[in-house]
């Protein structure tokens, strides 16, 4: 399905949803010491629904295809999903298994480490996605991560093509792909060490990964670098974008909202250096807040992007 640049497009995300338990403190612990949280923050989270998240306050429509379980958590991010303005109706809930939890650990700096458990998303099926293939055929884009299996990401993203939806591929958390996926993917986007992971090499820089990718048959291939920016190769070329520098509270949403706006602006056939500069401006007001479901809304990006008219 095509989409003008002045139209509201339409995105199916597929990901994980969870309940996060996030600790702020001064000093990651080391082993054996107990470590005094400053806060904490209880909310639901997963890729699944904060890509979904970036993605509606983008101003797009979300399909959000993923599963829960049966308990209090899963009433609680359907609750919250539903609040977001995106439907219910693509998520799946299972009897009698407990909803995905992920703890994360936030220092000083702002950055996040995290340590999860899979209960309910690994069961969502191709089966699953197959029931609401008509939502992907009437999407522009379909936007997936690896909370799900590697089997149901590649049948999904066969899906896609069959229907001529473009396929955007976030790898994380990262796991050795077949050289048969990347034919799939018209848009890859990953971080330095999913990048490094995949390819099984720490010493490879981001423009030999990107390059890297993109031989493999990925039509695109973002690396982001955090604070250094991201690296693109393109059919155009390969190309090195700078960050927005911000005062950086939490990273832990930061990828997820770049991916959000990305997806956005590959809907509305934007140029690759629109694409970057709003996916960026995204991911930067995203570490300005805590907890991982910090994407900024279109009015908020719009404010930012005016008073950073100079940068990237």
């Amino acid at each position: 399905m095509t989409s003008s640049q002045n139209a509201q497009p339409t995105i199916t995300v597929i990901g994980g949803l969870t309940m996060d338990v996030t600790y702020f403190v001064k000093q990651w612990p080391k082993v054996g010491e107990a470590v005094q949280a400053t806060t904490y923050k209880l909310a639901p989270g997963g890729k699944g629904l904060n890509q979904a998240t970036a993605v509606s306050r983008s101003g797009a429509f979300v399909h959000l295809i993923a599963s829960v379980g049966s308990d209090e958590f899963a009433d609680r991010i359907i609750s919250e999903i539903s609040s977001e303005g995106i439907s219910p109706d693509g998520i799946f809930r299972y009897k009698n298994v407990p909803t995905d939890l992920v703890g994360i650990i936030v220092n000083h700096t702002g950055s996040p480490g995290f340590i999860g458990i899979k209960n309910s998303t690994i069961r969502l099926s191709f089966d699953n996605i197959k029931s609401r293939e008509n939502e992907i055929k009437n999407s522009q884009v379909m936007l997936i991560n690896s909370e799900v299996s590697l089997e149901t990401i590649e049948q999904a993203l066969e899906l896609a093509k069959k229907n001529s939806v473009i396929t955007i591929y976030n790898p994380a958390p990262p796991e050795k792909l077949p050289d048969r996926i990347y034919s799939l993917i018209d848009y890859l986007v990953l971080n330095m060490w999913e990048a490094q992971f995949i390819a099984g090499s720490e010493s490879m820089s981001s423009n030999e990964l990107t390059n890297y990718f993109k031989k493999r048959g990925v039509r695109t291939a973002c690396i982001t670098l955090g604070r250094d920016g991201c690296v693109v190769a393109s059919d155009s070329g390969t190309k090195s974008y700078s960050s927005f520098p911000v005062d950086e509270v939490d990273e832990t949403g930061a990828g997820d909202s770049f991916c959000g706006y990305f997806a956005h602006e590959v809907a509305l056939n934007r140029p690759i250096h629109s694409i970057i500069r709003k996916a960026s401006a995204a991911g930067a007001i995203a570490c300005t807040k805590q907890g991982s479901r910090s994407s900024p809304t279109r009015k908020e990006l719009e404010i930012f992007m005016k008073s950073h008219t100079n940068e990237i």
